[in-house]
C-alpha cells in the first residue's frame, strides 16, 4: 500500500502476503484520531500485485469525526485586589477552545451587581482560538466582595463554568501628623 502520508492513518496488516486460488485475507487499517477536528476525512489504500488483470486495486478509507467544543478559561478565579477608590475596574478573562469543535457561548451571567461583564450575545470560538470577555469591578460601597462568573456554552449539557470574582473597596489609610 502507498499514499501513508496523512499522521492519522496509521497502518494495515497484513502488509505483504500471498493468496491461492480462490483464497482471501481480511486487512485491518487502524486509524489514530487523536487531535483531528470534526469532519470528513478520506485516503486511498492501494494494493499492487503479479494480477495481469488487476495490478493495482484502490480501496478508498473514509471516515466521519463529530468534533467535541472544550471551554478553558484565564483566570481560574479573578481576583481585583484591594481598590482604593471608586472608579470601576477592569480584568480580563480569557476563554478558549481547546476542543476540536466550534465552541458557542450562550450565556455569562454575574450574580453580584458591582461585577459586570461585557458580554451581549452568543460568542464563538474557533478550534484552538480563544476571546476576551471585560470583567468590570464598579464599587458603590466599602466592604468585601464576592461573586462567581457563570458561563453557559455548548461544551457543557446542563452544566456551567463557575469562575470565582472577588475584591474589596476600602479607603487609603490617613495619616495625621502633629508637630
Amino acid at each position: 500500500p502507498e499514499g501513508n502520508d496523512q499522521e492519522w492513518f496509521v497502518g494495515w496488516e497484513p502488509q505483504e502476503g500471498e493468496l491461492e486460488p480462490d483464497e482471501s485475507v481480511d486487512v485491518i487499517v487502524t486509524l489514530n484520531i487523536d487531535g483531528l477536528i470534526g469532519g470528513l476525512y478520506e485516503a486511498d489504500l492501494s494494493f499492487f500485485s503479479n494480477d495481469p488483470e488487476n495490478p493495482h486495486i484502490v480501496v478508498t478509507v473514509d471516515f466521519a469525526i463529530n468534533g467535541i467544543p472544550q471551554i478553558e478559561v484565564n483566570p481560574v478565579e479573578l481576583d481585583f485586589g484591594i481598590v482604593l477608590d471608586p472608579e470601576p475596574r477592569n480584568e480580563i478573562l480569557t476563554i478558549s477552545n481547546t476542543g476540536t469543535e466550534l465552541l458557542i457561548v450562550s450565556d455569562i451571567f454575574v450574580n453580584n451587581e458591582v461585577f459586570s461583564t461585557d458580554f451581549e450575545a452568543d460568542l464563538e470560538i474557533g478550534i484552538q482560538e480563544s476571546t476576551e470577555v471585560t470583567v468590570t469591578f464598579t464599587p458603590d460601597e466599602f466592604g468585601q466582595f464576592q461573586g462567581n462568573i457563570s458561563i453557559s456554552s455548548n461544551a457543557m449539557e446542563n452544566n456551567v463554568l463557575v469562575i470565582p470574582v472577588e475584591a474589596i473597596y476600602t479607603t487609603p489609610p490617613n495619616i495625621f501628623v502633629e508637630p
